[in-house]
This record gives C-alpha cells, structure tokens and sequence, in this order.
C-alpha cells in the first residue's frame, strides 16, 4: 500500500507540475536550467513513461466510450489544424510553418493527449491526488503571498500598474496551474460538511487562492471566478441534497472570513476589487471603462470583418489573408481569444472544436442526473472523492465560460490546453470510478 502511495505521489507531482502551479517550472525549471529542453516536455513524457513503468493499461481509456469520441474529435481538429494552416492557408512555406507552429507551438496542438495518463492515474486514485492538491497548493499559495507581502523572491510575482498614474498595483503569478482547484474544493468540502484528510489546510488554500485571484485586479479572473464559485455552489447544493439557507449562510461565512483576511492583508484591494466589477459593468452597457476610455472590445468589428471575409477556413496562423483594415500591429490572439479564434480557424474548425464541449457537457449532464438519485449518505460516504473532485472539475469549465472574451484561449496557449486536459480526464475518471464501485456493490 505506501509502494502504491509513492507512485501516485509521483504520478500526481507530474500531472501537477506541468501545469507550472504559481509559475515555479518556469522559474525553477527554465530551458537554460534544462539544457534548451521546455519543463512540459520532460513532465509530458515522464507521465507516459509511468503508464509504462507502472504497468497501466492505456486501453482502458479507450474503453471509456465519451473518453474515445473525445479523444478522436481533438485529434480531426488538429489535424484540421495542420492542415488548413500548412496547406489551405499558409503563411509561411512548410519548412517555416514546421518550425513555427507544429514545433513552437506543439503544446496547443498534442496537449489533448494528456487527457489519457490523468484519466488512467484517477481511475486508480483519488485519495491521494486530493491531499496532495492541498498539500502542494496550499504550500504554493503561502510562499506566493509571502512574496508579495514582504517582497521577497521565492515565489516570483509580477506587478503591474492597473492604470497608469492612478498608483494602483495588480499581482499576478506567472501561472496558476492547478492552484485555483481549491477553491471549488474547499467550497464543496465546507458546504458539504465532507470529512476529508486535511480539511483545515484546504480552507486556509481557497482563502488564499482566493486572495490571489482579488489582488489581479483582472477583469478576466473575476469572471472565471464568479463562473468557479457559482456552479461549485449550485452542484454541491443539487447533488449533496443541502438546504439552500444552510447553503447560503455557509458560503456567506467562508466568503466573509476570504474579505476580512484580504482587508487586513490588503487594506485598499476591497475596493479596487469593487471597481474592477463596476468596469466590467461599464464596459457591458457602454463599451467604455470607468474614465471614459474604450475598451479593447473596438477591435471586435475588425474581428467581425475578417470572419465575413473568410467564413469556412479561416484566415490561418498569420497575417497574410488579412485585410488594410485590420491593425494586425495590435493584434494577439491572447487578448481576443474568442474571436480571434473564430477568425483563425473558420466556423468549420470551430463547430469540429465545439464538438468536444457538446460531449462532454452530455456527459456531465447524463451523469449529474444520474448522481442526484444518490442519498447524501452514499454520497459522502462511498464516493466522496469521486463527487468533490467531478464537482470542482465541472467547476473549472464554469469558469472558462464565465470568461467568454478568453474562451479558445487554450488553442494558442498549450499549458491551458494541458490544464483543461487534466480536468476533462479527472470528469471522465471520478464518474467511471463511481460506476465501477456500483457494479462491485450490485
């Protein structure tokens, strides 16, 4: 049993680190420190290498019926990609576009594959991927903070100007990773009153998570945040059969000790916090923020026009198809992902891509109905890893959309691709856990 513990200690530090939790691989692990060799890469064949070493079977995934036409429809959509970018609407010559996009930019285009190795270790454990996640995160989340409050260097964070010459400073990581699990954790675990391992130090790592989230001052992250927390509610309250009042007055509690941490932490950040939801307000109605500037939203026509002129296929990875009036000088598919994704791969690409969303929302749906059957007691007492860690996975995509301006933003970025490849497997796993457990009951 502790031989099986350390190998999924190690299985779960892989699947963890890839995800570059409070930017530490990218600070730790640069490619200098790794002989030119990128930390995604060696944590990406290290976690295939285990399946092997640890003698899983990959075909049990493909077993998995929702796992399978996921898995195939990602993989039309990236050779969709390659396709249509290197052939149909190239900008630049194959060797260029090689170099360029399949190998610069790989992450985007395999990271789907990691869905496998996530959904083989969950259907092993969940036990020990939850305590880690505290663990791990929590540790992660303290020093972060450190590092903010006493400037020191353990956790590098950066800090930006929120608009220039108010004085106002926002702190981001360079990356989050899977360190915003404990929110939609601690969430579920406190309003569910589920008795888990290291309950203490999860509360103390969704405050924190939180706090980290308020500090931002991200209009972004607020969204993702309100899509996170409300569907974490939502879940916990439909499937854990809890009375809404008790809900309510629970969360008020926890989100109430979250503002007082961040008032004595950070005594300003209530209210700059206040003014990012009020632009996000203004912005809605007026297209403006708050000083009567325009919002980025005036590239959105310009996006509407390139859309209109190349519908099916898309303009592709570069410039070239573009027209005079699209400034491509400012143009980055990070800010407008949404949109310049629609653009960049037609509405062809997108509904193929829109596919994988459509199944596994399916199947979250057919197995959330099949959940509220359950009594709370089954529940928390024989599938409790199986329904926080589905319900804090759901929660991730809530917040995806919440964000809708960042929606595709993994088809650019390959680590997010990575990180919602995680979450998917860990959906497919907790329910294919509780199925499994059924049949052995019955």
């Amino acid at each position: 049993m502790k031989n099986n513990n350390q190998k999924y200690i190690l299985a779960w530090f892989c699947v963890f680190a890839i995800t570059n939790p409070a930017g530490i691989a990218n600070q730790y692990l640069a490619k200098n420190v790794l002989g030119g060799i990128f930390f995604i890469d060696i944590f990406f064949v290290f976690a295939f290498l285990l399946l092997f070493l640890f003698g899983y079977n990959r075909k049990y995934f493909f077993y998995n019926q929702t796992g399978r036409n996921i898995f195939n429809i990602l993989l039309i959509f990236s050779l969709y990609k390659i396709f249509i970018w290197g052939f149909v609407n190239p900008d630049y010559n194959f060797g260029d576009f090689f170099r360029e996009v399949l190998v610069r930019e790989r992450d985007s285009i395999y990271g789907f594959i990691f869905i496998i190795p996530v959904y083989l270790f969950a259907l092993r454990d969940l036990k020990i991927f939850t305590k880690f996640s505290i663990i791990f995160g929590t540790i992660l989340l303290g020093l972060s903070l450190i590092s903010v409050l006493f400037n020191v260097d353990i956790i590098t964070v950066n800090v930006l100007e929120r608009s220039l010459g108010t004085g106002i400073l926002r702190y981001y990581l360079n990356g989050y990773g899977l360190l915003n699990l404990l929110i939609p954790l601690s969430i579920v675990v406190f309003i569910g009153k589920i008795q888990i391992p290291n309950k203490r130090m999860l509360y103390v790592g969704g405050v924190l998570a939180f706090l980290l989230v308020v500090i931002t001052l991200t209009k972004g992250q607020y969204l993702k945040l309100v899509g996170i927390v409300g569907v974490a509610l939502l879940f916990t309250i439909k499937l854990l059969k809890i009375k809404v009042s008790k809900s309510v007055r629970k969360f008020v509690i926890f989100f109430g000790l979250s503002i007082l941490v961040l008032n004595i932490a950070f005594p300003k950040y209530g209210g700059y916090a206040k003014s990012g939801i009020d632009e996000i307000i203004s912005i809605t109605k007026s297209g403006e923020t708050l000083d009567g500037k325009m919002s980025r939203n005036w590239m959105i026509p310009a996006f509407m026009f390139e859309i209109k002129r190349h519908p099916v296929f898309g303009t592709g990875h570069g410039y070239s198809q573009l027209s005079d009036q699209f400034v491509s000088s400012q143009f980055d598919a990070t800010d407008f992902s949404f949109f310049a994704h629609i653009m960049q791969y037609g509405l062809l690409g997108i509904c193929i891509y829109l596919l994988y969303f459509f199944v596994l929302g399916k199947h979250v749906y057919s197995n959330f109905k099949i959940i509220r059957k359950f009594s709370r007691e089954d529940l928390i007492n024989d599938y409790k890893y199986e329904i926080i860690i589905f319900i804090a996975s759901v929660s991730y995509f809530a917040g995806y959309f919440a964000s809708v301006h960042n929606v595709f933003l993994e088809l650019t970025k390959g680590i997010s691709r990575i990180e919602m490849s995680i979450y998917t497997g860990l959906i497919l796993a907790s329910m294919e856990r509780m199925r499994l457990k059924q049949l052995k009951a019955n």
